[in-house]
């Protein structure tokens, strides 16, 4: 629920609203910002194009920001820019994608990770050569942007003492709509 609690932190305030978005695989409609943001500019004209046509964003949540709701909050409209919108089973709007203005903030309503890592029968997510290519291509974007970072550790000691490779995941998909989990003690 990271894009709903970065909108209220932000917000400062509820600014979340009902949407029925639950399990469903939907296109993106793009806003005139999209093709020169940071997140999007350098997509392939093709993936952009079926990221707008066909059910390639996949969604599963109950609450949203709505247009109305984010343009009448000023510090969400003045740390973002929206990039994309979507309509939910019932054609409520909602914000699905938003970038930061001035810093390197990127938030989707949807989830492109689930395309490539996500395997549960009881899920609509899509896992089509497109839409794995949509999960390639956020995977390289975010990648790159960490690149950008001149953050490093002090000592190989340090680096290793936080890697993720530390700690098993557990499978949890028999219990909760997650796959795997890590537990941290």
């Amino acid at each position: 629920m990271g894009f709903e609690a970065l909108s209220c932190i932000v917000a400062d305030e509820n600014v979340l609203s009902s949407t029925n978005a639950v399990d469903i695989a939907i296109p993106l409609n793009f806003s005139s910002d999209a093709k020169t943001s940071e997140m999007f500019r350098d997509a392939p004209d093709e993936l952009m194009k079926k990221l707008s046509t066909e059910g390639l964003a996949y969604n599963h949540h109950h609450k949203g920001v709505t247009p109305e709701t984010f343009y009448s909050t000023k510090a969400l409209n003045d740390m973002f820019r929206v990039l994309s919108y979507n309509n939910d089973v019932d054609g409520k709007t909602f914000i699905s994608t938003m970038e930061g203005k001035e810093l390197p903030i990127y938030a989707t309503q949807w989830h492109p990770e689930k395309n490539s890592f996500e395997w549960s029968a009881d899920r609509k997510i899509p896992h089509s050569k497109e839409a794995t290519e949509v999960a390639q291509y956020f995977a390289n974007f975010l990648v790159n942007q960490a690149r950008k970072s001149l953050h490093r550790f002090d000592s190989k000691e340090i680096e290793e003492k936080y890697l993720i490779y530390r700690y098993s995941s557990v499978y949890t998909g028999d219990r909760i709509h997650f796959d795997e989990c890590y537990f941290f003690n």
